[in-house]
């Protein structure tokens, strides 16, 4: 049983389907097929973040699961890791994060306003 991707060349009668190495036929989504035309990417989406850290969703700040280490994030791509202790102690628990990611500082550019949080998760046992 062949792949999907080679059964697809095949009945799109691709030329090189049976070549292999770099001649070969290669079959690729683009990425606008995904996402309608009408919604451009931010800026800050189209920055890659690390693997395993994520864009952290609009939510009060108790909502926070205690397993997340928080992260500011720049459109620069510069990042560095918040308190969220520290975060809590300072602002009230029904706060915002979209709120409080206006008051983040980026370091190495100074930019203030369009930065956002990231988050990873902690390995739980």
């Amino acid at each position: 049983m062949s792949s999907l991707a080679v059964a697809l060349a095949r009945a799109m009668k691709c030329p090189r389907v049976d070549q292999g190495g770099h001649m070969g036929c290669r079959l690729e989504i683009p990425y606008s097929s995904f996402k309608s035309a009408s919604q451009k990417p931010s800026r800050i989406d189209a920055l890659k973040l690390p693997a395993d850290m994520y864009v952290l969703p609009d939510m009060a700040l108790a909502e926070v699961p205690e397993w997340f280490i928080l992260y500011g994030f720049c459109k620069c791509g510069y990042f560095r890791g918040i308190n969220i202790k520290q975060t809590r102690a300072k602002f009230p628990p029904s706060s915002r994060t979209s709120e409080l990611a206006r008051f983040l500082h980026c370091k190495r550019c100074g930019r203030k306003g369009d930065n956002r949080f990231t988050f990873k998760q902690m390995l739980r046992d």
